[in-house]
Parts: structure tokens; C-alpha cells; sequence
């Protein structure tokens, strides 16, 4: 072989790194494609910028259609105030739990299709 032809460790290194960085970025993608984070998609507000209980209650009961379309994704499927706040039992905000991932499907659709509850709202798995 000729001076030219020949591989270098350097190079060598550095065709072996373009490779693992290609697994990374494809093991990357299918584990995001298929779901690799599927957990909750809510993240809750801070305490102080939460409605007061009764503010979100009132939000609840102002969209009584909403409610009935979300409870239809599931028999598991619960709507209510939730308190997340340990010690300020008047802070709120809307809770949606779901036991499946069809039914947080259903839901997300149906949120991301009307205007919501006007207040925070948290959708999390059982």
C-alpha cells in the first residue's frame, strides 16, 4: 500500500466516532418515535400562581361538556380539583387521571381541540 492509502489511528478514530455517534442519534430517535417519553405531559405551576380552589372549581362546573367528552375516553378516566399544594389546601388546579395510554391519547386530542378550562389543568397516569 502507498503512504497515501494507508489509515492512520487518527483517522481510524475518528470514522469509529462518526460511527457510534450515528447509533446514538438512531437508538435516540426510535426510543422518542416509539414513546420514550410517554409519561405525564403537564408539568404543575408553581404554588403561588395556582387559583384559588374555588376559582377552579367554578372553571370545572363552567364546562360541563368538556367534562362529560373527557370522561367519555375510559371508565378509569376521573375529573376533579386537585390541591397539589402541601399546606394551602385553597390553591387548585384541574385534574384529569387516565389509566391507559389510549385514553390519554383521547384526551390530549380533545383538549388540543377546544379552549380548555381557563385554569391550570394537570393529566396524569393512575
Amino acid at each position: 500500500m502507498t503512504e497515501s492509502r494507508r489509515r492512520t489511528p487518527r483517522s481510524s478514530r475518528v470514522i469509529l466516532a462518526s460511527a457510534i455517534a450515528v447509533m446514538i442519534g438512531g437508538a435516540l430517535a426510535i426510543f422518542i418515535i416509539f414513546g420514550g417519553f410517554s409519561g405525564s405531559s403537564t408539568v404543575i405551576p408553581p404554588c403561588e400562581s395556582l387559583p384559588s380552589a374555588d376559582q377552579a372549581r367554578d372553571a370545572l362546573e363552567s364546562k360541563p361538556e368538556l367534562v362529560r367528552a373527557i370522561k367519555a375516553a375510559g371508565t378509569d378516566v376521573r375529573v376533579g380539583v386537585s390541591t397539589p399544594c402541601p399546606g394551602d389546601s385553597d390553591l387548585a388546579l384541574i385534574q384529569v387521571t387516565y389509566a391507559s395510554d389510549d385514553q390519554k391519547e383521547i384526551i390530549d386530542e380533545l383538549l388540543g381541540q377546544r379552549e380548555g378550562f381557563g385554569v391550570p389543568l394537570d393529566v396524569a397516569k393512575r
